[in-house]
């Protein structure tokens, strides 16, 4: 096996090891093709689309986009995945998932809009000298005089302590590369029967985030070990690796 030399690591990567180091493997080492894509990661990233799109436009224009264009916008980056590739749940298809689209979006352009929109998809790069921290944060704004950075989540549920805990430990690194005092939040969009919008303010521990810089370092070493296995877990059901890492 050639050798593995790991410069850089952002947040996403870190989790993508650590919740299946096999499944990362797959992707990111062997580049094995996946067969199917989870319908919750097509639905994410297409509002993901939609949400930056909104977010960007009001910070060159101070105008909002309608929600009809917003949910064009979803559709188009929907649709970038071919249909027969989507693996569906049991209880949401592609009519179901359109619905709930449009229901949050509409929800999204109700929200009152910061002060000011500093940036989107913000990218920043933290040399920690043995790597390279890389993050982009989906939401940078500033009201009264104080920054915020934010992350943009779907869920079917109001957030627990276990996802505010992991929310934290994402926002801490990414907070890290910047000087001046920051807050943190989640824009949480609520894929309920009545769709919502929800910011939940996370505490800012410089702690937690050097405590994550810390695990990335274990991270890097076991990828360039060579180290990998299967982690049998919920995300098995949808994981387009499933044809390949059998139980």
């Amino acid at each position: 096996m050639a050798t593995i030399s790991v410069k850089s690591i952002s947040f996403s990567t870190y989790s993508s090891y650590i919740n299946c180091s096999e499944a990362f493997w797959l992707a990111k080492i062997v580049k094995a093709k996946p067969i199917g894509v989870a319908s919750n990661l097509v639905f994410g990233s297409s509002i993901h689309a939609a949400c930056q799109a909104y977010f960007d436009y009001w910070r060159r224009f101070k105008q909002a986009l309608p929600k009809e264009t917003l949910y064009r916008i979803f559709r188009a980056h929907y649709y970038r995945t071919p249909e027969n590739d989507i693996l569906y749940s049991e209880k949401s298809g592609q009519k179901e998932l359109f619905t709930m689209a449009e229901g949050l979006l509409s929800v999204l352009v109700e929200a009152p809009m910061p002060e000011e929109v500093v940036a989107v998809e913000a990218d920043k790069i933290t040399d920690l000298g043995d790597f390279r921290l890389i993050g982009r944060a989906d939401l940078v704004t500033r009201d009264k005089g104080v920054l915020t950075i934010w992350d943009i989540k779907t869920a079917r549920a109001r957030y627990g302590w276990e996802e505010i805990n992991r929310a934290q430990s994402q926002l801490s690194t990414y907070a890290l590369a910047h000087e001046e005092p920051v807050n943190l939040g989640i824009k949480l969009l609520l894929k309920q029967k009545t769709p919502s919008v929800e910011d939940i303010p996370i505490e800012h521990d410089k702690s937690c985030g050097e405590s994550v810089v810390e695990e990335m370092r274990k991270c890097i070493t076991g990828i360039e070990a060579g180290i990998h296995f299967k982690v049998k877990s919920f995300r098995c059901i949808q994981c387009g690796y499933r044809h390949i890492c059998k139980p």
